[in-house]
Formats: C-alpha cells, structure tokens, sequence
C-alpha cells in the first residue's frame, strides 16, 4: 500500500506543476473566476453550491433571476467581460439588468459612489449586445481610465456584477440543461490583467479564467442527489482509484478533450469548491485516503477531516 501511495502521490506532483503557457510570469498569479448562483426558492430544488436547480415537473412556464460573480483575488482586472448563453432552445435568457445604466444604477461588484455618496459611472464604462452569430450575451466593463477596477465590497465577488433572466418553457424534455459561459475563441469569456503596468488578455483558450455555469435539471429522480465529497467513481469509498480518476479527468482537459464525468462525478470531485477537478483535488482526496488507511477506531469523513463545508454559492 505505500508503494501505491508513494507512486500516486509522484503523478500527483508531477500533475501539480503542469500551467498554461504563459509569457508573463505575473499572469500565473491570478486566479480569476466567473461563475453563477440563483437564489433558493420553494419552485425548485437547490444544491448546496447553489449552481444547479432540479425541477420535478412543469406546469407552466418558469422564468428565475440568476447572478453572475466574478472573483479576482489579486485584483488586478481593467476589464471583465462574461459572455454566456443556454444550450437549449426551450432555456431563453429573457431579461438582462445592467447595473450601469443611468437612472437604474445599483451596488454590483464595482460600484462606485461620488462625494455625496450617490452612486456613479464616472470612472466604469460598459458595453452590452447579442453576438449575432453566437446568439450569446455579451457584458463588458471596463475601467476608464486604464487602471484597475476597484471592488466595491471587500472581494471583487462580495456584489455580483450583474443579473440575468432566464425562463423555462413548460414543454422541456426531461433531461439536463446548462447555461454556460462562452468558450468559443472569437466569442469567449474573459478578463484583461494589469500585471504591473504589462496589460495581458486572458482568454479560450489560452490562459483560461476558470468559469462555473449553471446546471438546470428536469425531471422527476434526475438531480443530482446526496453527495459523498471525494467518491469520484461513485462507489461507495474514497481512496487511491478515486485520485487517478481526478488526475486523469484533470490532465484530458488540460489537452483540450471533454470530462468523461457525469454531474454526480464532477460534484464529487471537486473537494475544494474552486468550480472544477485539478491536481489539487487529486492531492486531498490522496491525503484522506492515506488518512483513513492508516487511522484507527472510526475515522472522519473527508469534509470532517478537512474541517470544510460545502460553501454556499
């Protein structure tokens, strides 16, 4: 057994050091992300990350108002722009609310307030449209002057930077359906860095900011259920097998090729809550295997022993 450990926890390391190309050693260091949340509501179910809604059945028509956060721990961005769209035809966004817009300003993730405490738009500008061949909402703003947007809470996600409308129509197909960022490399979600005076767009599909879209699930034993953090194959166990399916699922990305994984697996896997399986989910859930394999009496679960609950986003 510590030969096996000692071997996944090389491929973990090796993992570890795999980046994305970069030319600019300070773009490394922002951890950029875009991801949505819609409120809990008594008309569908929730999961604990907030990101995926399950529906039973439809009666009618059902529009919900997501949000769309943006964090930047490093807050280094002049420009933030999200671009999202849903993959079925019976989702339509149907109302996007700017915060921006005169006589409708609000606190979002950079406001900002004048002398007088009033709300203003003199040091954003912003930009909305509907790509006409993508069919996808586009958002952008920007810092006037050049330099980097301010966060108007204590992170750049405390506020979200902006809300959207989506309605489902009565007729959808049982089945799951997303609304996701776009990754299309002309149309794609982005964030421009200001990286010591060095401006760097990050972009698909180089240099990535990480995205988190939104999971809608319809029909009756379709959702995805009570979780079990760390079982990535779903049998029943956390251990080494587990680690090498975050590993492998983690590197075919890192080439370009799609997850094999299911919702279940993905919710799984994720141990650490960042929106997606890395290495370093495959490093945690290796230390709680090494944990349990060698404690004694009955030991912890994994969120236990990471002393972690499952955020509420």
């Amino acid at each position: 057994m510590k030969k096996s450990l000692s071997l996944l926890s090389a491929a973990v390391l090796t993992a570890s050091c795999l980046s994305f190309t970069d030319t600019n050693a300070n773009a490394t260091d922002a951890a950029a992300k875009f991801y949505m949340k819609v409120p809990a509501s008594d008309t569908y179910g929730l999961n604990d990350t907030r990101d995926m809604i399950s529906i039973d059945s439809l009666d009618e028509d059902l529009t919900i108002t997501a949000q769309i956060f943006f964090s930047n721990p490093t807050n280094s961005a002049w420009s933030v722009s999200p671009k999202w769209n849903s993959d079925s035809e019976y989702i339509k966004i149907t109302n996007v609310n700017i915060p921006l817009e005169e006589g409708n300003l609000k606190e979002y993730a950079y406001a900002e307030k004048d002398e007088n405490g009033n709300l203003t738009v003199a040091r954003n500008g912003y930009d909305y449209s509907v790509n006409k061949n993508y069919g996808s909402h586009n958002f952008t703003v920007r810092s006037a002057d050049g330099k980097a947007l301010v966060p108007y809470g204590a992170e750049s996600d405390s506020y979200e930077l902006l809300s959207f409308d989506f309605t489902i129509d009565a007729d959808t197909p049982d089945g799951t359906y997303e609304i996701f960022f776009t990754t299309d490399e002309d149309n794609s979600t982005r964030c421009a860095m200001d990286a010591t005076q060095n401006h760097m767009i990050y972009k698909f599909p180089d240099n990535p900011p990480v995205v988190s879209g939104l999971k809608i699930v319809i029909g009756e034993g379709n959702a995805v259920s009570d979780y079990n953090i760390g079982d990535i194959n779903l049998d029943g166990k956390v251990d080494s097998s587990d680690a090498t399916e975050a590993l492998s699922d983690y590197a075919t990305m890192q080439t370009g090729g799609a997850s094999s994984l299911n919702d279940q697996q993905k919710f799984n896997g994720d141990v650490n809550f960042d929106g997606s399986i890395s290495s370093t989910d495959a490093s945690d859930i290796l230390n709680y295997y090494a944990y349990v394999s060698t404690s004694a009496g009955t030991p912890k679960s994994f969120l236990e022993y990471f002393e972690r609950t499952v955020p509420e986003k």
